[in-house]
């Protein structure tokens, strides 16, 4: 699995100090869990190579989603994205 560098920084930008880092740990196991499952349920990982973490590529100015961030992927070639947005 290839983490994207601005996905660390992605999440850094949700962390909520009162919720701690399990926050964090669960954003990423629950979105990428989630996606994965629904990937294979619609029998899209035939043939994944590689399974990439990104963030999505947003404007400064847009304000950013709820703190539980959602998450979409895309599959190009033998490779899925999982972009959390």
């Amino acid at each position: 699995m290839i983490w994207h560098e601005p996905l660390v920084g992605h999440l850094l930008s949700r962390w909520q100090p009162q919720l701690g880092v399990r926050f964090l740990s669960l954003i990423l196991r629950n979105r990428v869990n989630e996606q994965l499952a629904l990937a294979d349920a619609q029998g899209e990982l035939q043939g994944i190579t590689q399974i990439v973490l990104a963030a999505s590529k947003t404007n400064e100015s847009e304000s950013l989603p709820e703190p539980s961030c959602t998450a979409r992927r895309f599959r190009q070639n033998d490779t899925l994205t999982i972009e959390l947005l």
